[in-house]
């Protein structure tokens, strides 16, 4: 499901770029886009399986478009940003959500035919994580090291030590200033 999320995030990230051009957003592993270093929108998903075959995927998005510092969750300030609050303007939910979804149709069939292959190099280009130094916390184990890029099943690709790297299917990841 990470590689799904990922092409997901992409789509969010090219809809971002065409409604507001110049702003800085990113595909943050496994499954965020962030704006400018904070957190503008998520993605969840779903899925119905057995060990060969997927019988339901739901995905979820949820994007903060016009969300204003009153209505915005005390907790979150520091961590969360919308659109509006990035471009000092209210935007169209609209136009945003036709842009995401004309993005999201031609990566869906895709990623659907070959895989996340062919959309590692854009995401390592778009990715915040790329090179810096983070701590994933994965199950009961904790992770610090350099991430080197992203695996084509959407693993993050993390160097723990020279010459050691791990693939990580799944963990909450955090910058290490």
């Amino acid at each position: 499901m990470t590689s799904i999320a990922l092409v997901c995030g992409l789509a969010i990230h090219r809809a971002v770029q065409q409604v507001a051009p110049g702003l800085d957003s990113a595909v943050k592993w496994p499954n965020d886009v962030w704006l400018e270093g904070r957190k503008l929108a998520g993605v969840l998903c779903e899925m119905r399986c057995e060990a060969d075959r997927v019988h339901q995927l739901v995905v979820g998005m949820g994007i903060n478009v016009n969300l204003r510092p009153p209505q915005m969750p005390a907790a979150l300030a520091q961590s969360a940003t919308s659109l509006a609050l990035a471009a000092g303007r209210d935007f169209s939910r609209a136009e945003l959500l036709a842009a995401l979804l004309n993005a999201l149709e031609p990566l869906y069939e895709r990623w659907a035919n070959e895989g996340l292959r062919p959309f590692v190099e854009e995401l390592e280009a778009c990715s915040p994580l790329t090179g810096r130094t983070v701590a994933v916390n994965w199950g009961d184990e904790r992770l610090v090291g350099t991430v080197t890029g992203l695996a084509p099943s959407g693993a993050l690709v993390l160097e723990t030590a020279p010459g050691v790297r791990r693939e990580i299917i799944a963990g909450d990841v955090h910058l290490e200033l």
